[in-house]
C-alpha cells in the first residue's frame, strides 16, 4: 500500500482542475507552492475568500478549481473533515452544472481520504465513480486511472478477496505497459505479490521476482530504485518465511537489512532482523539467532515509543476537534433557539392586531412555536452531553498519563545519570547491568503506551477485528520468545504448554490476540517474585473453540480485587513485586479485546495461590467457509 500512495503524492500537481488564464488560477498556483511553509493557513484562507466572490460571481468552473485545492490542501494536512466537505461540495456543484467541467477530480480526492481513516468501503465506491469518468481531457489521468485500478486490487487483497482482485491488478499492469509507465508497473506488481504472500506464496514469489527484475532493469535512472530493489526484496522474504525456505529468507533478510539501514527505514530493517533471527534459529544457530533477536527488540523499542508519541499527539488532537465541533454545535443550536423566539413574538404582535379574528391561528403557532422549541432545546441537551462525554474522555486519558507516566518516566532520567557517570567512570560489569535495566524500563514503558494508546482507541470505538487464520503454536512461541530475557532478568521460570495433538488452525485478528497474550504475560510477570513460574497453555475446548491460559504462582488476588478487576471507575496501578510500574489498564484493554475476538476473559485467584486467565477464539475450519473465504 506504501507504494500505490507514493503513486498519489507524486500525482499531487496532476489533481487541479483545467487552468483557464484567470486571477483565480494564478491564486491557486501560489498557495499551492505553500503547502508545506508557514504560510499555508493564510492561503487557506485566500482561497476561501475567493471562493465566496466565485460563488458571488456566478463562476462556476472557478469555484469548482477553489474546492478541489481546498480539498486537496486539508488532505494534506489529515484534515479529513474538511478535505471531505470541500470535496463533496465539488461533487454537488459537478452535478448541477454537468459538462462545464471535470468532475473526476474530487472522487480521487475522496478516495484517498477514506484511505487514511481506514475505510476500504467507502474509498472503493469513490474509486468506482472515477473509473466511469472518460480517461482524456484532463491532465495526470493515464496515472490516475492506473492508480485507481492498482488500488481497487489492492483492497480486494486485503479483504482476502484474490479472485475479485485479479481483474483490476491486469488491467493496471496492462495499462502500465502500453503508457510505458515503468514506476506504477513495478508498485503493481509489488503490491500483487504483498497481498497473494500468504493465500499464494508460490505466485506472490513469481510476482516479485518479476518486479525485482524490473528495478533492476527499466528503473536504473530513477532515483527510488534501491528502495524498489529493497522493496521487492522484502516481499520474497516474506514469501521464503512463509514457505519455511529458511537459507533463502536468510540471505533476503541480510539484503533487505542493508537496504532499509541505507534508507533510514527502520520499519523494514525490524522485519527483516525478525525474519533473520527466525532463519538462523531454523538452522541450528541459537547464539547468532539471540544476538539479532536483541537487536530486532532494541529496534522495536525504539519505533514504538516513536509512533505511540505520534498517535498519543493525534489522539489529543482528535479529542480537541471532537470538542470544537461539540461548541460549534451548541452556539448553532442557540443562534437558532434565538432566531425561533424572536419568530414567537413577531407572531403574537401580529395575531393581537386581529385578535377577534386569528384566535385560534394564535393558539396553533403558539403551540407549533413551543414544541418547535422543545425540540431545540433537546438538541441541544444531546450536543452538550456529547461534549460533556467527550471531556470526561479526554480528562481521564489526561490524568492517567499525568499520573502512572510520570514515575516511569523519572525512573528512566535517573538510570540515563547513571549511564552519564559510567560513561567517564567505566565499569564493564556495572555497564552490563545498567544495560539489562535500561532496556527492562524501556520494555515497560512501551507496554505503558501501549495499553494507554489501545484504550484510547477502545473508548473512541476505533478497534476492528479483521480475522485471518492463524498458526496459534507458533504464535505463542513468539509471544513467550519475546518475554523470555524478561523472565531471565527476574529469576522467573516462563514455559509453554502445549498438547502433544497437533492443534486446529485459529481464526482470530493477530494484532488483537498478540495484545491480549502480551498483556497477560507481562502482567503475569509482574505479579510473580523470584523464582516463580509462569506457564502459557492453549488446549480444544468442548465447545468447540481453542482456550489460551495464562497462569502464574505470583501474589494472587483478594476477593475485592476480583470484584473491581474491570471496573474502570476503580481504576488504579499496583507496582509489580520488583516495583514494575503500570496503568491499571492492561486487563480492561484485554477484556476488550478478548471480546471482540468472540469470547471472555475469566480469572480465577487466591490470595497467594497465583491467577489464572484464560479466553477463547474460534477455529479456522467452523468459521472461514462461512466468511466466504476464497479457497
Amino acid at each position: 500500500m506504501c507504494w500505490l500512495l507514493l503513486g498519489w503524492l507524486l500525482a499531487a500537481p496532476a489533481l487541479a482542475a483545467p487552468r483557464p488564464p484567470s486571477a483565480t488560477q494564478a491564486l491557486i498556483d501560489s498557495v499551492l507552492n505553500w503547502q508545506y511553509s508557514p504560510r499555508l493557513p493564510e492561503g487557506i484562507r485566500l482561497l476561501e475568500a475567493e471562493l465566496r466572490r466565485c460563488r458571488q460571481a456566478g463562476r462556476v468552473a472557478d469555484q469548482l478549481q477553489l474546492l478541489n485545492s481546498l480539498a486537496w490542501l486539508a488532505w494534506q494536512q489529515a484534515d479529513y473533515v474538511h478535505t471531505d466537505q470541500w470535496a463533496l461540495q465539488s461533487v454537488r456543484l459537478g452535478e448541477q452544472y454537468r459538462g462545464k467541467a471535470d468532475r473526476a477530480d474530487p472522487y480521487y480526492t475522496l478516495a484517498m481520504s477514506a484511505f487514511e481513516q481506514q475505510e476500504p468501503d467507502r474509498a472503493l465506491r469513490f474509486l468506482r465513480r472515477l473509473l466511469a469518468f472518460p480517461r482524456r481531457g484532463f491532465r495526470g489521468e493515464q496515472t490516475r486511472y492506473m492508480q485507481a485500478l492498482a488500488t481497487i486490487g489492492q483492497i480486494y487483497l486485503e479483504k482476502n478477496q484474490p479472485r475479485a482482485a485479479q481483474p483490476y491488478l491486469r488491467r493496471a499492469l496492462a495499462e502500465a505497459r502500453r503508457v510505458r509507465e515503468p514506476v506504477q508497473e513495478f508498485s503493481t506488481l509489488a503490491a500483487w505479490a504483498a497481498g497473494l504472500r500468504r493465500s499464494r506464496p508460490d505466485t506472490a514469489r513469481t510476482l516479485a521476482e518479476q518486479a525485482l527484475r524490473l528495478a533492476r532493469t527499466r528503473l536504473a535512472n530513477d532515483d527510488n530504485q534501491a528502495s524498489a530493489i529493497t522493496y521487492a526484496q522484502l516481499v520474497l522474504m516474506q514469501v521464503a518465511q512463509q514457505q519455511q525456505r529458511w537459507p533463502d529468507a536468510l540471505a533476503l533478510s541480510r539484503q533487505v537489512a542493508a537496504g532499509a539501514r541505507r534508507d533510514a527505514n527502520r520499519e523494514f530493517e525490524a522485519e527483516a532482523l525478525t525474519t533473520q533471527a527466525q532463519a538462523l534459529r531454523a538452522l541450528g544457530q541459537p547464539a547468532a539467532a539471540y544476538d539479532t533477536l536483541a537487536r530486532t527488540i532494541a529496534l522495536t523499542d525504539t519505533l514504538r515509543s516513536r509512533a505511540k508519541a505520534e498517535e498519543l499527539a493525534r489522539t489529543q488532537a482528535r479529542l480537541g476537534a471532537v470538542e470544537q465541533q461539540a461548541r460549534i454545535r451548541a452556539l448553532e443550536q442557540q443562534r437558532r433557539i434565538a432566531a425561533l423566539q424572536a419568530d414567537r413574538a413577531r407572531t403574537r404582535s401580529r395575531e393581537l392586531l386581529a385578535l377577534a379574528a386569528g384566535l385560534g391561528a394564535l393558539l396553533l403557532g403558539a403551540a407549533y412555536a413551543y414544541w418547535r422549541l422543545r425540540r431545540s432545546r433537546a438538541a441541544l441537551a444531546r450536543s452538550e452531553a456529547r461534549a460533556t462525554a467527550a471531556n470526561a474522555t479526554k480528562d481521564r486519558l489526561m490524568g492517567i498519563i499525568g499520573h502512572d507516566l510520570r514515575a516511569p518516566v523519572a525512573s528512566l532520567q535517573q538510570a540515563l545519570l547513571l549511564v552519564r557517570h559510567y560513561a567517564d567512570h567505566p565499569d564493564p560489569a556495572e555497564q552490563r547491568t545498567l544495560a539489562t535495566d535500561l532496556h527492562l524500563r524501556a520494555q515497560g514503558l512501551s507496554g505503558l503506551l501501549d495499553n494507554l494508546l489501545f484504550w484510547g482507541s477502545g473508548q473512541r470505538d476505533e478497534v476492528r477485528n479483521h480475522p485471518e487464520r492463524i498458526g496459534l503454536p507458533d504464535h505463542l512461541r513468539r509471544v513467550v520468545a519475546l518475554y523470555q530475557p524478561l523472565a531471565d532478568a527476574k529469576g522467573l521460570r516462563l514455559l509453554l504448554d502445549l498438547p502433544a495433538d497437533p492443534l486446529p488452525t485459529a481464526w482470530a485478528d493477530p494484532m488483537l490476540l498478540d495484545t491480549v497474550l502480551r498483556n497477560l504475560v507481562g502482567n503475569a510477570l509482574k505479579f510473580t517474585p523470584t523464582g516463580g513460574e509462569v506457564r502459557v497453555e492453549a488446549r480444544p475446548d468442548p465447545t468447540g473453540r481453542l482456550r489460551l491460559c495464562v497462569r502464574d504462582t505470583g501474589v494472587g488476588l483478594t476477593p475485592d480485587q476480583l470484584a473491581h478487576l474491570f471496573d474502570v471507575r476503580a481504576h488504579r496501578s499496583t507496582p509489580g513485586t520488583a516495583r514494575e510500574p503500570g496503568t491499571g489498564l492492561g486487563l480492561l484493554v484485554s477484556r476488550q479485546f478478548a471480546a471482540l475476538l468472540g469470547g471472555e476473559l475469566t480469572v480465577e485467584s487466591r490470595p497467594g495461590e497465583g491467577a489464572t486467565f484464560a479466553f477463547t477464539v474460534a477455529v479456522a475450519e467452523a468459521v472461514a467457509p462461512a466468511a466466504g473465504t476464497p479457497a
